[in-house]
């Protein structure tokens, strides 16, 4: 069995290395206390996409069966990839498998089953190379049943992650503006790790995280260099089609500034009411934030001065970055294991 490729997106650099002003102080100094000033240009690496997932009609009734009858065998298989162990279990009408200990990477189901027929449903990593793996041999054993290989225009996209990662930016340096949180997850110590803007079951929800964590706990990477992505997690209710995925763009509606020295304050406003002024931005956004100080005019125009001097240059994202990215997972659903 051919080993997949993983996807390789073109590279669209902004800036350059991140130049970071710190306190010089002991690595055990928190991090609220490190300040950063603009200009601030971090590193951004390519783009990703993180998750996807599709439905895929199947009209044949005989290939339904066949479908039905191989998701839902009650047995584990266990085979060898590479001298890594593939695993696969039953899972709610389906399969899921992983490759090596670990997280399950990738999930295929019988369903849902709705106009007279049922569907073929997938869910997987593409930017994980374990995961492509696992995907490769679920192909194999679709092509084993006599099913063909995916059409690109009969995928019905359920979910899709769009990802920017920045190196040298932590989370909690980050302003997030143009939707109203939903949920925050801070450390133990206080500081935010995770910001999410939009419902659970919205069409658009946004989540700001700190990435060098994640990869900490669940990979075992540890650096020295904070690391924070930026996701889209695009949810359409009905679907839409693969084509479709090229209009979109993921980042046009949030809005981003960086936090300034929170000891650098204007004379009409005190430290305490900055600090407090910060907090509410965290959890309301800045717009909402400046629009409470209507009644203060004097507050309020310095408070716009304050945060349009944050405004980053490095934050422009092209929907088109993640065109090659689409490109080639395109062909990673819909290629034949047996193609090259």
């Amino acid at each position: 069995m051919n080993t997949p490729t993983p996807i390789t997106p073109t590279p669209i650099t902004q800036g350059g290395w991140a130049t970071i002003w710190a306190e010089k102080a002991a690595p055990s100094t928190p991090l609220s206390n490190r300040k950063v000033k603009t200009p601030f240009s971090p590193n951004k690496l390519p783009p990703l996409i993180d998750k996807y997932a599709f439905t895929y009609p199947v009209t044949d009734k005989a290939i339904q069966k066949t479908l039905s009858d191989w998701l839902n065998t009650d047995s584990n298989l266990y085979s060898d990839i590479q001298s890594e162990r593939l695993t696969s279990v039953t899972y709610r009408q389906g399969r899921k498998y992983r490759l090596g200990p670990g997280k399950w990477l990738v999930t295929v189901q019988g369903g849902p089953y709705r106009g007279g027929y049922r569907y073929l449903r997938v869910e997987l990593n593409p930017a994980n190379p374990k995961a492509l793996q696992c995907w490769d041999w679920v192909k194999a054993e679709l092509e084993s049943i006599r099913f063909e290989p995916l059409q690109a225009d009969r995928l019905i996209t359920t979910r899709v992650d769009f990802t920017l990662d920045y190196e040298g930016l932590y989370p909690h340096w980050v302003m997030i503006d143009g939707a109203r949180v939903s949920q925050v997850i801070t450390r133990a110590d206080g500081e935010i790790q995770t910001t999410y803007r939009g419902a659970e079951t919205s069409d658009n929800r946004y989540r700001v995280y700190d990435k060098r964590a994640q990869l900490a706990k669940e990979a075992k990477q540890y650096s020295e260099t904070p690391l924070t992505r930026f996701e889209h997690i695009y949810q359409p209710n009905n679907g839409v089609t693969f084509a479709e995925l090229f209009n979109i763009h993921p980042f046009k509606h949030l809005k981003v500034n960086i936090f300034p020295d929170d000891n650098d304050t204007s004379k009409n406003i005190s430290r305490g009411e900055w600090l407090c002024i910060l907090d509410s931005v965290q959890m309301r956004g800045v717009t909402a934030v400046l629009a409470g100080y209507a009644d203060e005019p004097t507050k309020q125009k310095a408070l716009v001065k304050k945060f349009r001097s944050v405004i980053p240059d490095w934050w422009h994202p092209d929907p088109e970055q993640f065109h090659p990215v689409l490109e080639g997972l395109r062909g990673l659903l819909c290629n034949s294991v047996h193609d090259g």
